[in-house]
């Protein structure tokens, strides 16, 4: 019976799929609609168009337009989910309360806290983007599609904004030790422009790849590791810088 039905969706959305590029998608039972046709559907009743919804979620239309071609990402579900109001499982799967209210259960926001905490809110997640590897890196700005399945077996929350190309990497060794410690994560931005102190992620002709600091000193550039112990590189002896790092984050667990 389960292969009947997905069967049976499987045929439904291949139709849909073809109206909704177009413009003319019928009234469907949920069930049977993708995540990205069910955004469009709350988008409707909320009056908001995609550009809208690019602006709620600080991204640029492109990357909205590749979800509307590809499908939505399962990792961006819940940002989504959240902009427009409604449940992430009802977005993923059309099943359960639809909630279009985001606000806290009334019993719940009434529990006063009964003890002084030690801490504040962090920082606002603004999605999740694929953790690659080193090797993967080195050729994420000229072929890599990083939202394709299967590229990344691993999807990380960053509180960094999200563009396009937005990667993680895991760090590995100690170049760059104390500041960042082997395992550390950090969020990496192949499209923004560095500047001297940026931190990069540089490739040499052998197609391998490191992290460090860009120094401008009397007029060269040079990839500094915050370990003393490694030697400074000169990015002129076929160095490339292909990302910017915006953001370092510990994982404790």
């Amino acid at each position: 019976m389960t292969i009947k039905v997905h069967m049976a969706c499987s045929s439904v959305n291949n139709r849909l799929h073809a109206a909704f590029i177009a413009g003319t998608a019928p009234a469907v039972n949920n069930a049977c609609m993708e995540p990205i046709e069910r955004t469009k559907q709350v988008l409707d009743e909320l009056g908001w168009s995609w550009a809208k919804l690019a602006r709620e979620l600080d991204t640029n239309d492109q990357r909205l337009y590749n979800w509307r071609q590809r499908g939505l990402p399962e990792g961006e579900a819940h940002r989504v989910a959240k902009a427009l109001g409604v449940s992430t499982d009802w977005l993923l799967t059309g099943e359960g309360p639809k909630r279009f209210s985001g606000k806290m259960d009334a019993s719940l926001a009434s529990i006063e806290p009964k003890v002084d905490a030690n801490v504040s809110d962090g920082p606002e997640i603004k999605g999740k983007v694929p953790l690659i590897s080193w090797v993967q890196a080195g050729s994420a700005q000229e072929a890599i599609d990083l939202f394709q399945p299967g590229v990344a077996d691993e999807w990380v929350p960053t509180s960094a904004p999200i563009r396009e190309h937005t990667y993680a990497l895991r760090i590995e060794g100690d170049s760059m030790s104390p500041k960042f410690q082997p395992g550390m994560q950090i969020i990496v931005e192949p499209d923004m422009p560095y500047e001297n102190g940026s931190y990069v992620i540089a490739k040499n002709q052998e197609g391998e790849t490191t992290f460090k600091r860009l120094v401008k000193d009397a007029g060269v550039w040079l990839l500094k590791p915050e370990n003393s112990q490694y030697p400074t590189l000169r990015l002129d002896d076929g160095y490339n810088i292909i990302g910017v790092v915006r953001r370092a984050e510990i994982v404790l667990c």
